[in-house]
């Protein structure tokens, strides 16, 4: 049985988006190129680690879009 990706809670892995051929179109449209971009999520990640646990980010879903959800440290 084939996944269902337009039901809500499935996700593609972040390697799985980035290898989507209208990802690459859209970052060269905006002229960044793979490893632009994985060069942030490093970024991201390192400073993750580094961050006391009490400092790390949580998700909060807004009232107004459910599906859209804001960060709040």
């Amino acid at each position: 049985m084939e996944p269902d990706w337009r039901r809500a809670g499935v996700e593609l892995a972040l390697h799985e988006v980035m290898a989507e051929p209208i990802v690459h179109l859209v970052m060269r449209r905006d002229r960044l190129t793979a490893d632009d971009v994985w060069a942030v999520v490093e970024e991201v990640r390192r400073r993750q680690a580094e961050a006391p646990a009490s400092a790390v980010t949580t998700l909060t879903v807004s009232k107004e879009n459910q599906n859209a959800p804001k960060c709040a440290v």
